[in-house]
């Protein structure tokens, strides 16, 4: 499982098109073999919103999260999580 907080800071690039980047910090629930854990890092990303033509709002967004993970005989992992993700608002 992944959770956390991020802001967002963006700017109307054009009417109907607005951009953002993000920054905060996420949790990151893992289990290594029986050993389960969870590690929090920082995550960073960018996006988009397009206004369209009824009201609604379609939003595309990539969050980078890079984290350091560690097994019971202190054996340390490297991960990066890179994600995209689409979304749909509809307006009423």
């Amino acid at each position: 499982n992944r959770y956390g907080a991020k802001l967002n800071i963006g700017t109307q690039i054009k009417e109907g098109l607005d951009s953002y980047v993000s920054a905060g910090i996420a949790g990151l629930d893992y289990q290594i073999g029986a050993e389960e854990d969870i590690s929090y890092s920082e995550i960073y990303g960018a996006g988009i919103n397009f206004d369209l033509a009824n009201g609604s709002v379609l939003n595309v967004e990539y969050n980078y999260q890079s984290d350091e993970l560690e097994d019971a005989s202190n054996t340390k992992y490297d991960t990066d999580l890179h994600l995209v993700k689409v979304g749909l608002v509809f307006g009423f």
